[in-house]
């Protein structure tokens, strides 16, 4: 018998009989570290797939939702029985995690994440596309009135950009 159980479906987590109270992104985490079972799970592959972000300044994040994680599992930092910290590298999960209604067996389910993870990704491309476009029209601004510089070419520039901006889907970038 492993010692947490983790519903994916349900979004819960129990450890023996006591049902964990997690927020989203603690389950997020526990499922994470729980699917690769004695592996070490770098705090870059943390950020990607619990935030879905691939840059960032600071790790500390994770850090505190791994100290609120062991905290709610009773697991000393010191003497960890579930989550151990490989320095400067990540986590590693060396409990036992039975990991039940697996989303994939279910298209409703497995699909949300897919989907949620292809829009975040969609909306990369279409802010990067954003910024590419808004830095073009700037500087066509600018070449096209030469005798203006400076910051209030730059806002007359921006402004432009911004104003021409194409709405999507029925939101205004503006």
């Amino acid at each position: 018998m492993a010692d947490l159980r983790i519903d994916l479906r349900a979004c819960r987590a129990w450890q023996g009989d006591k049902e964990l109270r997690l927020t989203h992104l603690e389950f997020r985490l526990l499922t994470l570290l729980a699917d690769h079972v004695g592996t070490v799970v770098t705090r870059k592959q943390i950020m990607r797939e619990v935030w879905g972000i691939d840059r960032w300044d600071s790790t500390k994040t994770v850090d505190m939702h791994i100290s609120w994680l062991r905290r709610k599992l009773d697991d000393d930092a010191t003497r960890p029985y579930y989550i151990s910290t490989v320095r400067g590298v990540g986590f590693r999960f060396d409990g036992s995690a039975e990991i039940i209604g697996d989303p994939a067996s279910s298209a409703s389910a497995g699909d949300g994440l897919a989907l949620a993870r292809a829009v975040v990704a969609d909306l990369r491309t279409l802010a990067d596309q954003a910024e590419k476009r808004l830095a073009e029209l700037e500087h066509a601004a600018v070449d096209t009135h030469p005798a203006r510089s400076g910051p209030t070419a730059t806002r007359t520039a921006r402004s432009t950009a911004i104003s021409s901006a194409p709405v999507m889907s029925g939101t205004s970038w503006r």
